[in-house]
Formats: C-alpha cells, sequence, structure tokens
C-alpha cells in the first residue's frame, strides 16, 4: 500500500513537472529482475536454500519423534494397558512436544526472513548505487521501479537495464 501510495506520488509530480520543464528525463527499472541477475544474489539464494534444508531437516526429525511416541500412545490405548495417571503424563508430553514443534517452526521462519533480508540488503545497496549512478551520468530526474507493478500510466521514459547491467558489468 505504501508503495503505491508513493508511486502515486511520484507519477503526479512526474506529470506535474512534464509541463513545467519538458526537458526532465524519465527512466524506468525491473530491481526485482536486476537484482535476480547479480551474482551475489544467486549465492544467497544457495546461502538461504542450505539454511531452509537444515531447518527442513529438524523439523522432520521432530515430527518424527512426535508420530512415534504418538504411535505408542494410541497402541497402548487400543490395548487398555495404560493406568491412567501414565495416559495423562503422555497426553502432556505429546502436547509439550507440539507446542516446541510449533515455536521452531516459528522461530525457523523468523530465521530464514532475518538471513534473507542481512544477504539481500547489500545487493540491493550496490544494485540502489548503480541505478543512481547511470541516472545521475544520463540525466535522468526520475527512475521509477516497474517491478513494483505500481506504474498505471507512463508516457515514454526509457529502460535503464542495459546501462545499468553494463555499470554492473552484468550479461
Amino acid at each position: 500500500m505504501k508503495n503505491l501510495i508513493k508511486s502515486f506520488i511520484v507519477a503526479v509530480i512526474v506529470m506535474a513537472s512534464a509541463g513545467m520543464a519538458s526537458a526532465q528525463k524519465v527512466g524506468h527499472i525491473n530491481l526485482q529482475e536486476l537484482v535476480s541477475i547479480m551474482p551475489d544474489a544467486k549465492k544467497a539464494n544457495v546461502d538461504l536454500d542450505t539454511l531452509q534444508s537444515t531447518l527442513v531437516r529438524e523439523i522432520d526429525l521432530k515430527t518424527a519423534e512426535i508420530k512415534v511416541k504418538y504411535d505408542a500412545y494410541k497402541d497402548a490405548m487400543a490395548k487398555g494397558t495404560m493406568l491412567p495417571s501414565v495416559q495423562k503424563s503422555r497426553e502432556d508430553e505429546l502436547n509439550t512436544l507440539q507446542t516446541s514443534l510449533q515455536t521452531f517452526q516459528y522461530g525457523a521462519q523468523d530465521e530464514m526472513d532475518k538471513k534473507r533480508q542481512e544477504l539481500f540488503k547489500p545487493i540491493i545497496t550496490k544494485a540502489q548505487d548503480a541505478i543512481n549512478s547511470v541516472a545521475k551520468e544520463k540525466g535522468y530526474t526520475y527512475v521509477l521501479d516497474s517491478s513494483a507493478g505500481t506504474i498505471l500510466f507512463s508516457t515514454d521514459s526509457d529502460d535503464l537495464m542495459p546501462l545499468v547491467k553494463t555499470k554492473l558489468n552484468l550479461k
């Protein structure tokens, strides 16, 4: 929603200023596409995949442990050999294990999000610096991010992707 509002404000400013000074240049670039083709992003994605695999293995181990204990509990209940006090104790243990698994899953998601942010922040900064540099060199007043999908209308604008790719030595 913030991006939509920002894009709308930028579009209004661009249209208003276009009437005042027709010499202003507007360009656009797909920031997501740019970041996705950067070698640093490819390595970051490999690192994220490795972390995710480790966390999924841990979740699978915890899930298997719960299943084994639940199956043993269910078998004992079916045979009718479990004392009520033991039944309550096992139910409490299963509930504790389930809560622990859920807590771990939420923590794993948070860890993935933090790691993604940590890995991609410098990559996005590098891309942004290259965009800023190209925009200044080529005399652009505004550069819009077309990956946000919030450009509702645009008169002619230049795609800066080829220039930024050259600046970053990307093919």
